[in-house]
């Protein structure tokens, strides 16, 4: 059973609907999802100037469902966190009534991750890996690898070819509330200063490989030719691709 101070909808047992069969997870890592409320005008802004507010919302909702497709057999916990709060009926319609949804908190991107990493670390978890929901290179490979950079690092961290970061986690004695202060979320420089904050820090936090976001017509682009040029049936991103078919951009 969940007891957090985050204050879950739902503390009974979670199963999620990608989720087949229970599991013996591994209580001391957990993985944090940030996923946006699925609502028309609110994500893939940039995109849907080309895609529409709705072919926009179904993209994301792609994303995202492949990305719990990619994890739903790792042995870890997961807490989605999701934003902006009020929406629980929505996020439970779309995720399912036992999804371990919590709300994030605070009046920016950064005190919001601060916000979940710490009540998570709160439960006791030792390895907190948090991570974004608009990455369609994000696997199961990265996050186990991120995991298993912890083992030997205090913290790690995956840059997004923009120049921000998809991926961040500690080893939660090491969560530090610097690491996400005073940073402009939009700017093409979060992972350098988030790196300076290490420094300042005396810490050095492992990197992993470069992924992009898909926020741009030329990104979207980009990801359609390499599922176009790769085998339908073993794509890891059916959701996604499936969608872009529907679009006419595979």
């Amino acid at each position: 059973m969940l007891r957090s101070p985050c204050l879950p909808f739902d503390k009974h047992l979670w199963v999620i609907i990608y989720f087949k069969v229970m599991k013996t997870l591994d209580e001391s890592k957990c993985l944090i999802l940030f996923v946006r409320a699925p609502l028309r005008g609110t994500v893939k802004t940039r995109l849907a100037e080309d895609l529409g507010d709705s072919g926009a919302v179904r993209l994301y909702s792609a994303f995202v469902a492949d990305l719990l497709a990619a994890i739903s057999s790792m042995n870890i916990n997961l807490r989605i966190f999701y934003h902006p709060g009020k929406h629980e009926a929505l996020m439970r319609n779309w995720l399912g009534a036992d999804a371990p949804l919590f709300v994030q908190q605070g009046a920016d991107l950064g005190e919001r991750m601060h916000h979940a990493l710490c009540c998570t670390a709160a439960e006791g978890y030792r390895n907190i890996i948090l991570i974004g929901s608009d990455i369609p290179g994000l696997n199961e490979q990265i996050i186990n690898k991120a995991f298993s950079l912890l083992a030997e690092h205090p913290a790690v961290i995956g840059p997004a070819v923009d120049g921000g970061y998809y991926l961040i986690g500690f080893k939660s004695p090491g969560i530090f509330r610097k690491a996400f202060t005073g940073i402009d979320w939009g700017s093409p420089n979060v992972l350098e200063k988030t790196l300076q904050r290490f420094r300042h820090k005396g810490k050095e936090a492992a990197l992993l490989p470069s992924l992009r976001d898909i926020d741009t017509r030329a990104d979207l682009q980009a990801l359609a030719a390499d599922l176009s040029n790769g085998p339908a049936r073993s794509s890891p991103l059916q959701h996604t691709r499936a969608v872009l078919e529907e679009m006419k951009m595979i």
